[in-house]
C-alpha cells in the first residue's frame, strides 16, 4: 500500500477566508468496509459500506470538519481498485 506524508494546512482555515483550499481524501478497502481519510484534516475518518457511500460522506465530512463549503475535494483510490461509477 502506498504511504501518503501528511500536508497540515499552514493556519487554521475560516468559512469566509478568500484563500482557495483543496482537500485530498484518500481511500482504501478494509474487507468489507471503504476507509477515507485526509492528510488536510487530523484525525478525521470516514468508514461505509461501500465506496460511494464513503465519497458522499467524505464530501460532506470535511467542509464540516474544516468549516468551509468553498473547498475542492480530489478523491484518491490506490492504483488497481476498481470502483463503481
Amino acid at each position: 500500500m502506498p504511504t501518503f506524508a501528511p500536508a497540515l494546512p499552514s493556519r487554521t482555515p475560516s468559512r469566509y477566508s478568500e484563500e482557495a483550499m483543496t482537500v485530498r481524501v484518500l481511500y482504501r478497502q478494509d474487507q468489507d468496509t471503504w476507509v477515507a481519510s485526509s492528510p488536510e484534516v487530523p484525525r478525521w475518518t470516514v468508514v461505509a459500506d461501500t465506496y460511494a457511500e464513503a465519497h458522499q460522506l467524505a464530501e460532506e465530512g470535511v467542509r464540516f470538519a474544516l468549516e468551509r463549503d468553498d473547498l475542492t475535494v480530489e478523491h484518491y483510490v490506490p492504483a488497481g481498485v476498481a470502483v463503481a461509477a
